[in-house]
């Protein structure tokens, strides 16, 4: 996809709340992007959900949801973090 604008980004006091809407590369193709989470100095949980509207899909719809979590494991190296 290309042409994505945030339309809410905010980051918090311990919480991450994001919308995204992205044309596609075909004509009449988009997706909306909601993300919702919460995360502290050593730890991240979110759940991400994907609306795309594109004819080439089968029913020209599709949904997609995620969630994640992350952990502070230590410090990068210099060698790691520039790779």
């Amino acid at each position: 996809a290309q042409g994505c604008e945030a339309d809410e980004f905010t980051a918090e006091d311990g919480t991450i709340t994001a919308r995204l809407t992205c044309e596609g590369d075909t004509p009449g193709a988009n997706m909306t992007m909601a993300m919702d989470g919460t995360y502290t100095p050593g730890t991240v949980d979110m759940t991400v959900q994907s609306n795309i509207t594109d004819e080439q899909l089968p029913g020209g719809e599709g949904t997609m949801k995620m969630s994640l979590s992350g952990k502070r494991v230590g410090e990068c190296d210099a060698d790691t973090a520039n790779s």
